[in-house]
C-alpha cells in the first residue's frame, strides 16, 4: 500500500524529461507547484518544430484541480504581449533582462524567437512565431513560467534549423522580478519617466483622474507601466518600451495596427526604440462617451501620448539624435 501511494502523490520511477526532451523534470516541477505525479497528458511531434505539450500534476489524495501547463508554439502580432486582452496586468509582469525577449506573470510566459528565425517557420505575411506557456489551474512563480518557455523555445529553434540557438547553459533565467505594489501617481513624473506626463485632455473633465501605477526597473531592455486611474469600471492604459531588436523589428514586420492600442518607433544614434500603449475597455468607453471630444482627436492625441513616452524614455536613457 505505501508503494502504491509514493506512486500516485510522488513522481518516484517518473520521467526525467517531458515534451520530448525539452524540459527537464525539475524544471516542470518548478512550475507545476504543490503534491501529486507529474504526467505528459499531450505529447509534441518529434519530426515537426511546432511544439505543442501538456503537462500535468495528478493525484488520488487532492480532490481540487491540480496544476496544469501547456506549453506551444504560436504565430502572432509583434506587439502582441504589449497590447492585447489575453496579457493582462502586464504590470505585474516579470521580464527578461538579456538574451530573447521574453516575459511571464504568474499564470503566462511568452518569448519572441529571433528574426533570424523568421523565415525559417513558415506564417504569414506580418504574423511573428513565439513560444508561450500557460498555466490551467493555480499560479506558478513567473520566473519557473519563463524557463519553461526558454528551454521549449530552444527546441523549436533546433528542429527550425535557425542559426541563432542558444545552449542549455544560456536558457537560465535572468529576469527581472515584477513589482510587488502600486504606487500613487506623480503627475509631473508619470510612470517614474522624467518629463513625461498626462494630458489633461485625456482624464476627460474628471471623469477619470490619475491614482496609482506599477511599473518595471527602468534599468531593464524592456519596460512596462500599468497605470490605473480612478473612474467608472477601473480604467487603465498600459505602456510599454523595448529596444530589443528583435522587438523592433517584429512590431516593423506587422504592418498597420489594427488593434486599440497605438504604437511608434523611435530612431536615435544608439539605435531604435519600440513604444506602445494599451488602453482597457472601460478607458476606451470613457473615450467613446465624452460628448465634448471627438473620437478622432482623442485617438490623435494617444498617439502624441504614446510619442511623448517614446521620447522621454530615450532620454532617460542617454540616446541622442532621436526621431520617428
Amino acid at each position: 500500500m505505501a508503494g502504491l501511494m509514493t506512486w500516485w502523490n510522488t513522481n518516484f520511477l517518473g520521467p526525467d524529461t517531458f515534451c520530448d526532451g525539452a524540459l527537464a523534470r525539475s524544471d516542470v516541477e518548478a512550475a507545476l507547484e504543490g503534491k501529486g505525479r507529474v504526467t505528459e497528458s499531450a505529447s509534441p511531434d518529434p519530426s515537426s518544430y511546432a511544439l505543442r505539450c501538456e503537462v500535468a500534476r495528478s493525484s488520488r489524495f487532492i480532490d481540487s484541480p491540480q496544476p496544469e501547463f501547456k506549453v506551444s508554439f504560436h504565430s502572432m502580432r509583434g506587439e502582441t504581449p504589449f497590447q492585447s486582452r489575453v496579457w493582462q496586468s502586464r504590470g505585474g509582469m516579470s521580464l527578461a533582462r538579456e538574451g530573447l525577449p521574453a516575459g511571464a506573470t504568474d499564470r503566462r510566459a511568452w518569448l519572441l524567437l529571433p528574426s533570424s528565425c523568421w523565415k525559417k517557420i513558415p506564417a504569414r505575411s506580418s504574423a511573428i512565431p513565439f513560444v508561450t506557456t500557460e498555466l490551467k489551474e493555480g499560479s506558478a512563480r513567473p520566473q519557473a513560467l519563463l524557463r519553461i518557455t526558454q528551454l521549449a523555445a530552444q527546441r523549436v529553434m533546433e528542429r527550425a534549423g535557425c542559426p541563432e540557438t542558444p545552449a542549455s547553459s544560456e536558457a537560465a533565467v535572468d529576469a527581472a522580478p515584477a513589482p510587488e505594489k502600486k504606487k500613487e501617481t506623480d503627475p509631473q513624473q508619470v510612470c517614474d519617466t522624467p518629463g513625461f506626463t498626462f494630458p489633461a485632455s485625456l482624464l476627460f473633465s474628471g471623469r477619470t483622474q490619475l491614482d496609482t501605477e506599477r511599473t518595471t526597473s527602468a534599468k531593464d531592455r524592456a519596460w512596462l507601466c500599468e497605470l490605473h486611474l480612478r473612474g467608472k469600471n477601473s480604467p487603465r492604459i498600459t505602456f510599454s518600451v523595448s529596444d530589443n531588436k528583435n522587438v523592433v523589428a517584429a512590431v516593423k514586420k506587422q504592418g498597420p495596427a489594427r488593434t486599440l492600442g497605438e504604437t511608434t518607433i523611435l530612431r536615435c544614434s544608439e539605435g531604435e526604440l519600440y513604444a506602445g500603449l494599451w488602453p482597457n475597455d472601460p478607458y476606451m468607453d470613457v473615450v467613446l462617451d465624452d460628448p465634448s471630444t471627438s473620437e478622432s482627436s482623442s485617438m490623435d492625441a494617444l498617439r502624441d501620448l504614446v510619442t511623448t513616452l517614446a521620447t522621454s524614455q530615450a532620454e532617460a536613457r542617454g540616446w541622442q539624435g532621436c526621431g520617428s
